[in-house]
This record gives structure tokens, C-alpha cells and sequence, in this order.
């Protein structure tokens, strides 16, 4: 009798695990961004500007700044800002760049976007030799956005221990019978 109603509330709680998890409508993971290269030559500086969406993370995405000057010797001492500006509104924001020893020419950070809104991207480089912004693409993220790997492994977590304490429960059953 309890087997029979335990077991009803097992698939009971299952399937209502998965009608809540399809039919939750999934976020746009990052508007109309990919991965993209950016190559900017000008009197100060070469530059190139790797813009990479974090997987499954939606909202978040990594720049690497690549900076030489105009004859290609690095520039090591260079302020490297990510800036955005939402079009709708009137907000701002920024994040720094920063290189590592390993890496004097390469700046790198990760820029993590509200939902809801369409930001302008540029890359604002000031070192001794000057200062120079660079627009990069728009980014639309469309709205409150969720990853659907944390969801599979939330409900795979939920089947793994719903399961094992299904065989213990049963295993001491019949223990407990014999």
C-alpha cells in the first residue's frame, strides 16, 4: 500500500518537474552577438578586439584587447576600457581590461550586461601615445534570460537523489521483511 503510494507521488513529482521545466520560456542568450574579431589600424595603434558570449552564462560576455602600436612594438602601459551605453535609456557603464605578466599585449575582462535592453560596446584605449575609442557591435539581450544546462543538471540532480533514496527505501524494506 505505501509502495504503491510512494511510487504515484515519485512519478507525480516527476512529471510535474518537467511540465514546469518546459514550459518556462528560455531567454535569448545574447541578442545578436557571436564570437567576433575586431581589427582597427590607425596613426596610434594597431588593435585587435576578440568579443566572445560566455557560455551558458547568457548575459555575460569576454573581450581580449590585443594592443601594438602603429609599427607593431607593444604597448604595455596602456588604460583599456569596455564601455557600454544602453540605447534606450540613459544608463552607462564600464568595465577595465587589464593584461597579466604572461601576456603584456593582450587586456582582457568580462562585461556582464542587464536583461532588457540594447547596449553600444566600444573600446576605449589611453596610454602615452594617446587616447582612442573604437565602437564595437550592439548587443540586444532580450530579457531575463536562464541557462538551460543549470536546468538539466538541477533536474538530473533531483532524479539522482529521489532515485537513491528510492533504493534505500526499498533495500531496508526488505531487510526489514526478511
Amino acid at each position: 500500500m505505501i509502495d504503491k503510494i510512494y511510487n504515484k507521488s515519485l512519478l507525480l513529482y516527476i512529471f510535474i518537474l518537467i511540465l514546469i521545466h518546459s514550459t518556462i520560456p528560455e531567454g535569448v542568450a545574447h541578442g545578436d552577438i557571436e564570437s567576433k574579431i575586431y581589427e582597427f589600424k590607425d596613426e596610434i595603434y594597431n588593435t585587435r578586439v576578440f568579443v566572445n558570449p560566455l557560455e551558458p552564462f547568457t548575459n555575460e560576455i569576454r573581450f581580449e584587447v590585443e594592443l601594438y602600436d602603429k609599427t607593431n612594438n607593444l604597448v604595455k602601459d596602456a588604460t583599456v576600457k569596455i564601455r557600454s551605453s544602453k540605447i534606450e535609456a540613459n544608463e552607462t557603464g564600464w568595465a577595465y581590461a587589464l593584461n597579466t605578466p604572461s601576456s603584456k599585449h593582450i587586456y582582457s575582462t568580462i562585461l556582464s550586461l542587464p536583461p532588457n535592453g540594447s547596449w553600444n560596446l566600444s573600446v576605449q584605449i589611453m596610454s602615452s601615445l594617446g587616447e582612442k575609442t573604437y565602437a564595437v557591435d550592439k548587443v540586444t539581450i532580450q530579457k531575463e534570460t536562464r541557462s538551460t544546462l543549470g536546468g538539466w543538471i538541477f533536474f538530473g540532480s533531483h532524479i539522482f537523489i529521489l532515485g537513491g533514496a528510492l533504493i534505500l527505501w526499498k533495500q531496508s524494506r526488505r531487510i526489514r521483511n526478511k
